[in-house]
């Protein structure tokens, strides 16, 4: 598609003819410069151009985006999609897990409900313990030893010769999110040959909910629809974050292709780390 704003364009101009072409064509460019973006909508609308009259939660965002500013500009004809769940017209942020339709965002927390494994109230996964058991906002997954004190013992059982303080700084540093220090604590207690040498066999896991990923098919009502680790890259890959395999778009927005570590086979965290207490051990001498 060369021209995504031309092709846009005439669609809506199809869909309302009493709109001025000169207000459809700056009600396009207002919605996005982002020429990728357009031609997704654009080809969302050539594959179905009721997509803007139909009310349908289907097809990107941005047709409830181009409808919504369509209706801002006088358009009578433009009918903003409802949500698959509860059949309001808010913001379609989200997709259903079910059917890949378009949700609102409360409908997108709802169906992330689950039972907390700490305190039993059902409400949205924020968290996943050491296990996966789902884990509530309340009730973050940091249980007994404090990770960074756990991961500067790690770190000097290793014998880097450098003291506590400096390792702390070092860890803090790298890994500032608590949820992520204590994934790594974790993931270094398990095996601490990760610093010396094994940082590719690290398992990779889904950012969105916390998961650690497995041979099988990860899977998730926090993290919908089915990913499989071993559908996307090759194996013995170490990979962080992840894609949808069916091409759909997760809760936080369209897929992803995975981050791929460096050819050191690291994970970020694990590289981070570790360039810093090479940089920290060069200071002291």
């Amino acid at each position: 598609m060369a021209d995504p704003h031309a092709v846009v364009k005439e669609i809506v101009v199809k869909a309302d003819p009493q709109l001025d072409a000169a207000v459809v064509d700056q009600v396009v460019m207002g919605i996005t410069l982002h020429k990728p973006r357009l031609r997704r909508l654009g080809q969302a609308l050539q594959a179905d151009p009721d997509l803007l009259t139909s009310g349908r939660p289907e097809g990107p965002r941005m047709v409830g985006q181009l409808i919504g500013a369509l209706l801002a500009a006088g358009s009578t004809r433009v009918v903003l999609p409802r949500c698959a769940h509860c059949g309001k017209q808010n913001a379609l942020t989200s997709l259903a897990a079910d059917t890949g339709h378009r949700i609102c965002g409360y409908c997108a927390i709802k169906q992330r409900e689950q039972v907390c494994g700490r305190c039993g109230r059902k409400t949205a996964v924020a968290y996943r313990d050491r296990h996966g058991t789902a884990r509530c906002q309340k009730c973050p997954p940091i249980d007994g030893e404090d990770p960074v004190t756990m991961i500067v013992r790690l770190l000097r059982s290793l014998g880097t010769g450098l003291p506590v303080g400096t390792l702390t700084t070092l860890v803090t540093g790298s890994v500032p999110q608590a949820t992520q220090q204590q994934r790594l604590a974790w993931e270094l207690e398990d095996n601490s040959s990760l610093l010396t040498g094994q940082g590719a066999q690290a398992r990779p896991g889904c950012r969105p909910c916390s998961k650690s990923w497995s041979s099988t098919a990860h899977t998730s009502s926090s993290c919908p629809p089915v990913r499989s680790a071993a559908n996307i890259v090759p194996p013995n890959t170490a990979v962080t974050g992840c894609a949808v395999v069916t091409g759909a778009t997760s809760r936080h927005g369209p897929s992803r292709a995975p981050t791929v570590a460096s050819p050191s086979g690291s994970p970020p965290a694990l590289r981070r780390a570790r360039l810093s207490a090479t940089s920290a051990r060069a200071a002291t001498h």
